[in-house]
């Protein structure tokens, strides 16, 4: 006979395990190419949507006659464009996202996230002292984009590197094309997903024409993207690899604004 607690308990362990697919990350109810196909859609979406709203504003503005300043509305339209993304995300997995929901509550979670971003902090001062010594400048086209949104709007420029990003990111590399690869081979998707990551960071780099140069980033964003997948493989649970991810990037943009204040008070 079981007693009330054991009873409560029992039930749990049931709930927690329906919850729990068979490679033992959340259930949300999607086959390999569903998962593969809702990373794309996720990762591409929130691009298309961005341009879409960005062109109609530009166009509303310019019909009154107005000189629209491109950089602010397309700081804008990625907010708002990745947001719709992550919302339609969310609702089409509407019915397994409680228990997910549910990690961003628990202590264990931002806990195991800190750990991790520790890690990765301390791979990253290793690296930085290593370039100085060289005097080696490691700088990339990502990164002033970021500075730039951060002195034209800082406020978005918050968002969206804090709170949107991290969402985007882990969501589609983590948990939709992480998943779909590690069905197949765990090792191979943890590396394949691990290096994209770092490589779509340079995206920027190909168009500005300084990809040769920013190379010296890649071992940055390799670490970011590691230790993120990592930190997702070992736990099983996406909460951890946002809180990560939102909390490295969040000390991150704290630094860039007091080195932009900095430099500013200099001037």
């Amino acid at each position: 006979m079981y007693n009330d607690q054991e009873y409560v308990a029992s039930n749990e362990v049931v709930e927690e395990h329906k919850n729990i697919d068979k490679w033992g990350y959340e259930e949300v109810g999607f086959d390999t190419p569903k998962l593969a196909l809702a990373g794309a859609l996720l990762y591409v979406g929130h691009s298309l949507i961005a341009t879409l709203i960005s062109t109609i504003i530009v166009f509303f503005v310019e019909a009154a006659n107005k000189v629209p300043h491109v950089e602010n509305i397309s700081n804008f339209s990625g907010l708002i464009g990745g947001l719709i993304c992550v919302a339609i995300f969310l609702f089409v997995i509407r019915k397994h996202l409680k228990p997910i929901l549910k990690q961003f509550a628990s202590t264990e979670v931002w806990g195991k996230a800190l750990t991790y971003v520790g890690y990765m902090y301390v791979a990253i001062m290793a690296y930085s002292v290593i370039i100085n010594l060289l005097n080696i400048e490691a700088t990339s086209a990502n990164q002033d984009s970021i500075n730039t949104m951060m002195y034209l709007t800082p406020v978005i420029a918050g968002l969206y590197v804090c709170v949107l990003a991290p969402l985007i990111e882990e969501l589609t590399f983590r948990f939709c094309f992480f998943r779909a690869l590690s069905r197949k081979n765990e090792k191979v998707g943890f590396w394949v997903i691990a290096c994209i990551f770092a490589g779509i960071h340079l995206l920027t780099s190909l168009t500005t024409g300084t990809f040769l140069q920013d190379l010296t980033t890649l071992p940055v964003y390799l670490v970011g993207g590691i230790g993120l997948t990592y930190a997702y493989y070992k736990e099983k649970k996406i909460g951890v690899s946002i809180a990560a991810h939102m909390i490295y990037n969040a000390i991150s943009f704290l630094m860039n604004i007091l080195n932009m204040t900095l430099i500013l008070s200099i001037i």
